[in-house]
């Protein structure tokens, strides 16, 4: 019993965990893995450290682009407002222009059509009128036949003339 006392004692078994971690350790060369571990949690600290200081910077960055975007979206707005000034003055040029072309070339086709009316009335009272002369003419002759005799000696001197 004696033995079973001492196996179920705390002691014994403390030095025997004591004496499993004392091998352990031996095998395991504890110092080198504690001096990774320490190395590992600096460099994860220092990491750490740069991912602050970047964000850090990156959020500085970010607060003056932030900073200046009320004055950039006033240049959009007001070069967006000149372009569309100047846009509707071109449109308004290029219209009246255009309508300054309609208007000439309105002009231009009226005053053609007055001169081609123009030009068919007087033609249809230049035949008109020869027609009235001729008429007036044989009407004339009709009534004093002397006239008829007077008007081929006319004709006569006339051809006598031009032939000369």
């Amino acid at each position: 019993m004696d033995f079973n006392l001492i196996l179920h004692s705390n002691l014994f078994n403390f030095a025997f965990f004591m004496l499993i971690i004392v091998v352990i350790c031996i095998k395991v060369d504890v110092p080198a893995v504690l001096e990774k571990m320490k190395e590992k949690v600096s460099s994860e600290i220092e990491n750490s450290r740069e991912t602050k200081e970047k964000s850090l910077s990156d959020l500085a960055e970010a607060n003056t682009q932030y900073s200046k975007l009320p004055q950039e979206l006033e240049n959009i707005s007001e070069n967006a407002k000149q372009k569309s000034e100047s846009l509707s003055k071109q449109i308004a040029l290029e219209t009246e222009q255009k309508i300054s072309n309609i208007e000439k070339n309105t002009q231009n086709i009226l005053s053609a059509e007055q001169k081609h009316v123009t030009s068919d009335l007087i033609s249809k009272l230049g035949v008109k009128s020869v027609e009235f002369a001729k008429y007036d003419i044989i009407e004339e002759l009709k009534n004093n036949p002397h006239l008829h005799d007077k008007f081929i000696e006319e004709s006569i001197a006339k051809l006598d003339e031009v032939v000369l």
